[in-house]
């Protein structure tokens, strides 16, 4: 990577730190494989396409209270840390196919042609003025109640990942949600 880069780099991470008290290994880590596996290392596609819009969405979550670290767990990704998701499991990740936009991943069941029941990894976009309550119970068991097939075991866990050793770790999501202490912002995750 070329010094242009590493400065763009260093900027964009001392930025997104700033927002969501994100290690600064973690945030260099994610964004040098996003530029390298999403952008194919085009700076100016990177900055434009993913980071300007990421760092509007970031700022906007953290305006209206999205809790980035709770607990000492992580509970926004960056990048997908997994990419299959057993019914009941879930996660919340920035925007990579649609930059600026909050998804939610979740794994739940589905009918098949067949009849039978298959597990499937599915993505939700948030919608823009759902943000200030994405993060909630309440937005969760609308979700539920919108199922064809066990709504009821959805959005049951979620993926969160550990500030001081960053091993991703499952969390109730009732307990994760209704958690009032929040972890304050000086805390660094080791890498």
């Amino acid at each position: 990577m070329d010094r242009t880069a590493d400065e763009v780099l260093e900027r964009e991470v001392s930025a997104l730190h700033k927002i969501t008290q994100y290690s600064y290994v973690l945030l260099i880590k994610l964004l040098k494989h996003i530029l390298k596996t999403k952008y194919d290392n085009n700076l100016a596609g990177f900055q434009q396409n993913f980071l300007q819009p990421t760092r509007e969405l970031l700022w906007k979550l953290k305006q209206m209270k999205f809790p980035f670290v709770i607990d000492g767990y992580l509970t926004l990704h960056i990048i997908q840390p997994l990419d299959n998701l057993r019914p009941g499991e879930m996660f919340y990740q920035v925007g990579l196919t649609t930059p600026g936009t909050l998804s939610l991943k979740f794994g739940k069941y589905e009918l098949a042609d067949n009849g039978q029941l298959t597990t499937t990894t599915k993505s939700a976009r948030v919608d823009p003025e759902e943000l200030q309550r994405a993060f909630t119970q309440d937005y969760l068991q609308e979700l539920r109640g919108l199922a064809t097939h066990a709504g009821h075991l959805l959005f049951r866990t979620c993926l969160v990942t550990h500030l001081e050793n960053g091993n991703s770790e499952w969390r109730d999501t009732y307990e994760l949600m209704n958690s009032t202490k929040m972890t304050e912002a000086n805390t660094v995750m080791k890498l």
